[in-house]
């Protein structure tokens, strides 16, 4: 079960049950791979790659066995409404947690687009 307290949202799909958490684990996780802070994620054009990333992120705290094949593979299946649900409510839950109500988001609210990639990769 999800707590929301601790940022975590709690998806299902072909019925499999996933926890996602965008918390200080994720950040340091992606701030590690990309080198980048995650302010200077959140605003740089990066192509697929970076949502991998920060999707592999969120899952690493709950699904941290999960290869980047596995990942991927349940990415392409979710499709990006789903994943756009799952990042949105999680970013929103880290906005909050952070910097408390209406504290500016260290990533974009919601990754939107034509549903191919996110908005704040594919426009520059």
């Amino acid at each position: 079960m999800a707590n929301p307290i601790k940022g975590e949202v709690a998806f299902e799909h072909d019925g499999k049950k996933y926890l996602f958490v965008l918390g200080f684990l994720a950040m340091a996780q992606l701030e590690r791979k990309t080198g980048k802070t995650v302010q200077e994620i959140s605003q740089s054009l990066g192509g697929v790659k970076v949502l991998v990333d920060v999707f592999q992120a969120g899952m690493l705290r709950h699904h941290g066995t999960m290869t980047e094949a596995e990942l991927t593979d349940l990415m392409d299946s979710m499709g990006m409404d789903k994943i756009n649900e799952v990042l949105g409510e999680a970013i929103q839950l880290m906005s909050e947690k952070v910097g408390g109500q209406g504290a500016e988001n260290p990533l974009p609210a919601r990754m939107e687009g034509n549903g191919a990639s996110p908005s704040f990769i594919a426009n520059g």
